[in-house]
């Protein structure tokens, strides 16, 4: 699994987040080449991401800790996904319909 387990503790799921991010990061870089241009959307994902990555858990876990993370969860998906789509956009042309 990518993410931890939701039975850990918020501090442990937080570092392994952190720790996912850092590492996505390392492969993006690795994988781009100089000059390479993204856009300013992409750019501002990629500089949040970064700073998850940066994550601290010296910090008071209150009520509202469980829906940040998930929200924080939540939107890292979605920067990936954004990531992914222009760094890859064969792959959105490739892609047959989607059958429900």
């Amino acid at each position: 699994p990518v993410l931890p387990d939701d039975e850990l503790p918020l501090p442990e799921r937080l570092v392994a987040v952190g720790q996912w991010c850092s590492n996505y990061l390392s492969g993006v870089g690795d994988g781009m080449t100089d000059g390479f241009a993204v856009s300013d959307d992409v750019k501002e994902a990629l500089e949040d991401i970064s700073a998850i990555a940066q994550v601290s858990v010296d910090f008071e876990t209150d009520d509202d800790g469980e829906r940040d993370y998930s929200e924080l969860v939540e939107y890292i998906r979605i920067a990936v996904q954004l990531i992914f789509s222009e760094l890859h956009p064969e792959a959105e042309a490739n892609a047959g319909p989607t059958v429900h």
